[in-house]
């Protein structure tokens, strides 16, 4: 059986590493979209990695040419398009398609703020942040690259610190949105408790503004070192994610090896 997991996630390392050690003959491919994600698959033997982005008619020419039998969706909480394109490629080469849902993670809600989108996230941090006063201290995003804009767009530049993955294409959209370098805090995650309460006290922070990303990400280490600090967090709710767990699909993808 040839499996193709689409991966860059804690999630799809860890179910390719289970599926590695499992004696059968099946392929394994996990697509990831940076070099970064590639670095998070080495050294697990019998898994092959492609790197690169794929569009829906990419991937429906993917699962052609490596003959795929089944994808798994393991990508990160909020790529809501990547996990769109891949259950409409994986509809019309009439595959099986499997989501590998990110645990919850049980957090304490009191004190943070809770936003469906960045983009109300920004405008009410705009609202109630005065840059102007002694104490106002400075913000710091962990919410990723891409989204960068939302906020830069919306608030001072000197106040923002933003904490993204090391790689040039994140670094590079950074100094796009006009963060000076020394605001750029490019780090591999996900980040403990304690390195959370360095950085806030480091860069003087007095918002933090994560997505609510779920268990083994890291989200409920900035929340806890947040309220110790006493820094306000602006979270981006999770959106609606229906899929199976880690032993879920394992069991579903031994069924299909045997045929049942």
């Amino acid at each position: 059986m040839n499996i193709l997991i689409f991966g860059g996630t804690t999630e799809g390392r860890v179910l390719s590493e289970k599926l590695a050690e499992r004696d059968t003959a099946d392929t394994i491919i996990v697509s990831v979209a940076s070099d970064y994600g590639e670095e998070m698959l080495r050294g697990i033997e019998g898994v092959t990695v492609h790197v690169g982005r794929m569009d829906k008619s990419e991937m429906t020419a993917f699962y052609k040419e490596k003959q795929i039998d089944i994808v798994v969706d393991a990508t990160h909480p909020f790529a809501i398009e990547v996990t769109e394109n891949i259950k409409a490629s994986a509809a019309e080469y009439g595959i099986r398609y499997l989501r590998l849902k990110r645990a919850e993670e049980a957090v304490k809600e009191n004190c943070n703020r809770f936003f469906s989108s960045c983009e109300a996230a920004a405008t009410e941090l705009c609202k109630i942040y005065d840059p102007t006063i002694d104490d106002a201290g400075n913000i710091l995003l962990t919410t990723g690259s891409k989204e960068l804009g939302v906020f830069a767009s919306r608030l001072k530049k000197d106040k923002l610190f933003v904490r993204v993955i090391p790689t040039e294409s994140s670094i590079e959209k950074c100094r796009t949105e006009g963060i000076d370098e020394e605001h750029i805090i490019a780090l591999k995650g996900p980040f403990s408790e304690e390195t959370n309460i360095e950085h806030i006290r480091k860069y003087n922070i007095k918002y933090l503004v994560t997505k609510e990303s779920g268990a083994g990400s890291g989200y409920a280490e900035k929340l806890s070192a947040a309220e110790k600090e006493g820094v306000t967090v602006f979270v981006i709710r999770r959106p609606e994610d229906e899929g199976l767990s880690m032993d879920e699909v394992l069991i579903t993808l031994a069924k299909m090896g045997q045929g049942i």
